[in-house]
């Protein structure tokens, strides 16, 4: 009896030492009994397959496919047997523990549970159950020599140990739950950490297969993405990729259909495995028997129930059993991964921000903290109750001080009852997601900002509203990029316009100045030579006109700069204008005074017919600013080396708003009747003479719009007129589609002596060129059926040696080498002058000789 109570104590103290370790625990209890019973020789513990996962002792690891298994053995005097499978199928304990049968009671058996335990003398054994929680979880066996029975202390001192070791092991078994449980937490975090430390998606993928590896101590673990048309699984990130296949699993994709395995996955959305590779048919595939392994998990991603990739893991030598518990915990994580592969693809389209927005809150904190967006959440009641800090760079609000605050508080009056119109439609449950543009106002100023918003009801299960989650993104830039744009395309369709028109104005300019030119040589009354003088300079500031226009399309250069008396420039444009601050005015009804102050100054390096444009166009304006009348002022003086000339009137003035924009391109304040051009282009004009332009005006009180111009050093002769050889009379054929000007040129012609044949188009001319000998031959560039380049083509074949003069109404840039080889010998730029037409055929017929 004392040494069933000395063992007894030994047997306790051992169950409480924190310091042992199971397999040694176990031992220590065995050896202890074995002491303690008289007779007694050999004792072992079995326990059942589910403890061992719950325990995670190497040493009690089960034997595969053995749900009960031996765990430990002690002999009295011999060697530790190994543990091993029980045999006996028909043992009372094995039927007790998978639950076939009742606990086995005392009694003594004749065999061995197990060969490794045979023993001549050993007779009989006492087998005592084990439970955890009420569930049994394994059985003390204890033999004793010979045919010696169990006394009822020995029997209660092994009740005893084992209801000590029940309570060791279950405490083992919590601990154990515990620490599964602790990993799983401890493995989503990472996972969470994984998906949330990084903007690279690929190699967050990576974190969470290396993360899914570790806790299932597997070799190797992989992503892979379902491609568009769901037939093949893409290889996306991996961990612990063994050297030798690293390029083979990096690009092979894995097929889906004929491959059971993961076909099976796909369709059931559920996990897959196998312990033993080489037993199971499912994975009998090419693509697999390529990399050999002996164990495979695969679990589906799934997003929003939708498929989109899976997740491998690999045991490439070594056989693992699954626990449900594991396999659930890679089902969560393929999931979490599967939702970061969709808010990432979400994340790159732009026009899906406020789909991602329904996710938690907490879990894309990280996201909504960065984005230069504003993110928000709203309650049933339009109430913030979050906002991210992107509000407060855009429209000055602090975060915390919006929550709780109604939405609208910070919208424009329309925006307002568009939002409460969004909010009316959610209630009766009429919302769709879309897109809307608002304009919210800024904290400081109450400046209103445009932007695009995406919002998305939430609802209960009941589908009652119980918020809305948002994302506003500032429309400024793309506003003023889409304006910028509107001005770029309609600049551009003026200059195709301006392309096209130049050429027919050519040709009316060019008729106008030839004849105000023949008129002027014939007219002996001053008043029209005069006008005739007027007519002129008007048309050769058209002209001026249109070769900006083609310099504005690029078809023409810009041109030098020479002396300009400004004196003379404001006479020439109040006379040039004086039909409508004089004429018309008085048929309105109304008088408009105009007042001059010309100063001495001295000349400036300017183009004439640009500054006559500014200056026309600032007393046009002046005179409609009075509608009633007034006076008109044009006031020049030299200012410390600036030249300065000023338009005022005493009209109806300008708001500061509008004075900031009068330059603008297309801003105009005179509705239909205006392009917004005149102002923009008179900016442009003064800008290019190196000048400066300034406006003051007060509404009511009148405006006075100044420019400055630079006076310089620069010195240069007046330009002489070109000079008109003196030319023998020639046969000359004119081609010009354009009666006005073929005209013009045979008139000129005639008057100094040459003979002229005229022909409306290029084939009559051609057809007239091979009737008769030419000296010269005159064809206009754009001519319908048969343009100029072809007439001077064909004339060169026929008759190589005659001249070809171009005229053309288009700006032409092209070199003397380009035009011999088109067949042109000479250039004529409407509208051209009669000292300009005289001089080119004088070079024209002096040419025959040369050619």
């Amino acid at each position: 009896m004392e040494r069933l109570f000395k063992g007894l104590a030994a047997v306790m103290n051992s169950s409480t030492a924190r310091s042992s370790t199971p397999d040694r625990l176990l031992g220590t209890v065995l050896e202890e009994t074995l002491r303690a019973i008289d007779g007694a020789v050999l004792g072992w513990i079995c326990l059942t397959r589910g403890l061992a996962g719950a325990l995670h002792w190497s040493s009690v690891t089960a034997v595969p496919q053995d749900s009960v298994y031996l765990a430990i053995v002690r002999h009295i005097d011999k060697e530790i047997p190994a543990p091993a499978a029980i045999a006996c199928a028909d043992c009372a304990c094995r039927r007790f523990l998978t639950g076939d049968g009742p606990p086995p009671t005392y009694t003594v058996i004749d065999h061995c549970p197990h060969l490794t335990l045979f023993e001549p003398s050993i007779g009989g054994h006492a087998c005592v159950p084990l439970f955890a929680q009420d569930r049994p979880i394994g059985v003390l066996s204890l033999a004793k020599a010979g045919s010696a029975p169990f006394s009822p202390v020995e029997r209660l001192f092994l009740q005893t140990v084992a209801g000590q070791l029940s309570a060791v092991l279950e405490n083992a078994v919590l601990m154990g739950e515990t620490r599964a449980r602790l990993k799983e937490t401890q493995t989503l975090l990472e996972v969470s950490r994984s998906v949330n430390s990084t903007l690279d998606l690929q190699e967050a993928v990576r974190r969470i297969a290396r993360a899914v590896a570790r806790v299932l101590s597997a070799d190797t673990a992989g992503a892979y993405l379902l491609n568009s048309d769901g037939g093949q699984l893409l290889p996306f990130a991996g961990y612990h990729l063994p050297t030798a296949l690293l390029d083979r699993l990096k690009w092979t994709p894995i097929p889906v259909k004929g491959f059971q395995f993961v076909e099976e996955a796909l369709s059931a959305k559920a996990a897959v495995y196998t312990s033993d590779t080489a037993r199971d048919s499912r994975v009998d595939h090419p693509v697999f028997r390529a990399f050999t392994c002996k164990s495979a998990l695969f679990v589906p991603m799934l997003a929003k129930h939708t498929v989109v990739g899976g997740l491998f893991t690999i045991w490439w030598t070594k056989e693992h059993h699954f626990a449900q518990e594991e396999v659930r915990l890679v089902d969560a994580i393929a999931r979490q991964t599967a939702v970061a592969i969709e808010n990432a693809k979400l994340f790159e389209e732009v026009h899906t921000y406020a789909q991602a927005a329904k996710a938690s809150e907490e879990k894309y904190r990280l996201l909504a903290e960065h984005v230069r967006d504003i993110i928000y959440a709203l309650d049933a009641d339009g109430r913030f109750t979050y906002v991210n800090p992107g509000i407060e760079a855009i429209l000055g609000y602090a975060p915390n001080e919006l929550t709780d605050r109604d939405f609208i508080d910070i919208l424009t009056p329309a925006s307002r009852h568009h939002v409460l119109e969004i909010f009316a439609k959610a209630a009766e449950g009429t919302d769709p997601f879309n897109f809307y543009e608002l304009d919210m106002v800024k904290r400081a100023d109450a400046v209103s900002v445009p932007f695009e918003i995406g919002m998305l009801t939430t609802r209960d299960a009941a589908g009652r509203v119980t918020g809305w989650h948002g994302i506003a993104r500032d429309l400024t830039e793309r506003k003023r990029l889409e304006q910028q744009l509107l001005r770029t395309e309609r600049l551009r369709g003026l200059g195709e316009l301006a392309s096209g028109v130049a050429h027919n104005f050519n040709n009316v300019l060019g008729a106008i100045l030839g004849r105000a030119q023949i008129l002027r040589r014939v007219a002996r009354d001053v008043e029209a030579q005069r006008g005739l003088e007027t007519i002129e300079k008007a048309a050769l500031d058209g002209a001026n006109m249109v070769r900006r226009l083609q310099r504005f399309t690029r078809q023409q250069p810009e041109e030098e700069f020479f002396p300009v008396d400004l004196n003379q420039v404001v006479k020439d444009v109040l006379a040039i204008t004086e039909a409508k601050w004089k004429d018309e005015a008085n048929l309105d009804g109304k008088t408009i005074e105009v007042a001059t102050s010309y100063g001495r100054i001295a000349p400036i390096m300017g183009n004439i017919s640009e500054l006559r444009e500014v200056l026309t166009n600032l007393i046009i304006n002046a005179v409609e600013a009075m509608p009633n009348g007034g006076v008109l002022t044009v006031k020049t003086e030299e200012v410390d080396g600036w030249v300065c000339a000023s338009v005022s009137d005493t009209g109806i003035g300008m708001s500061e708003e509008v004075k900031s924009r009068i330059f603008d391109p297309f801003f105009t304040t005179k509705g239909i009747k205006g392009t917004g051009l005149g102002l923009n282009v008179s900016y442009g004009i003064i800008k290019g003479h190196r000048g400066e332009v300034t406006v003051q005006s007060q509404l009511a009180q009148g405006t006075t719009v100044s420019i400055r111009l630079p006076i310089t050093s620069e010195s240069a002769a007046p330009s002489q007129s070109k000079q008109a050889s003196v030319a023998t009379p020639g046969h000359i054929l004119v081609i010009d589609d354009d009666e006005m000007v073929r005209e013009l040129l045979s008139e000129l012609l005639r008057t100094v002596g040459h003979t002229v044949v005229q022909a409306g188009g290029g084939r009559e001319g051609l057809r007239l060129f091979q009737q008769a000998s030419f000296d010269l031959v005159l064809t206009d560039l754009g001519m319908p059926e048969c343009t100029g380049w072809e007439v001077a083509s064909a004339i060169k074949r026929t008759a190589p040696r005659t001249p070809v003069a171009l005229i053309t109404g288009w700006a032409l840039t092209l070199d003397r080498t380009k035009l011999k080889e088109a067949g042109v010998d000479l250039v004529l730029n409407k509208p051209f002058q009669v000292a300009e037409v005289m001089a080119l055929v004088a070079e024209g017929l002096d040419l025959r000789d040369k050619i």
